[in-house]
């Protein structure tokens, strides 16, 4: 079934300032962050449709994504079409682009075909106290996900795959 409406905009839900996103997820929402294939950044609320470029945000220009909710919510990072990389700035070792999730109770880290490897606590995702269940759903590709559990900030409930 093809529908031709099209969805509304989420300007504010997700924005750019410099090399920083910014985003928000709704309370009781599920929200997805993906990179596109052509490298812009996408934020899309699953639960009510609307959708942001944030602020023209691309791999190129971003260094950092701070994802915040002030209740239940679950973001899925979306990397099925690229990664998200390499960030705007260089870096020592593997170049990408950082996420710091703040008050989500659930994260779903979708990977793409290729081997990847997805850490979360450390140097890619942070957890500002994030105490959540984590879906890893790594593609046909041969993945690992790891959890850094040296910060002390982080509390993973259930680590699951779909």
């Amino acid at each position: 079934v093809l529908v031709a409406t099209a969805p509304a905009h989420a300007a504010g839900r997700c924005t750019r300032s410099g090399h920083l996103v910014t985003a928000h997820v709704s309370s009781g929402h599920s929200a997805r962050m993906l990179p596109h294939p052509d490298g812009t950044i996408h934020y899309v609320d699953l639960s009510d449709s609307t959708t942001s470029s944030c602020g023209g945000a691309t791999v190129w220009n971003t260094d950092r994504v701070d994802v915040y909710s002030a209740g239940p919510a679950r973001l899925k990072y979306d990397e099925a079409y690229r990664r998200f990389a390499p960030g705007s700035t260089a870096e020592a070792g593997r170049d990408e682009i950082e996420f710091v999730l703040h008050g989500l109770t659930s994260v779903w880290l979708l990977a793409g075909d290729d081997a990847e490897t997805l850490t979360l606590g450390a140097d890619v995702i942070h957890a500002d106290h994030l105490d959540t269940d984590l879906v890893v759903d790594g593609g046909s590709g041969t993945d690992s996900a790891t959890l850094d559990d040296t910060d002390p900030r982080t509390s993973i409930e259930n680590v699951s795959t779909p």
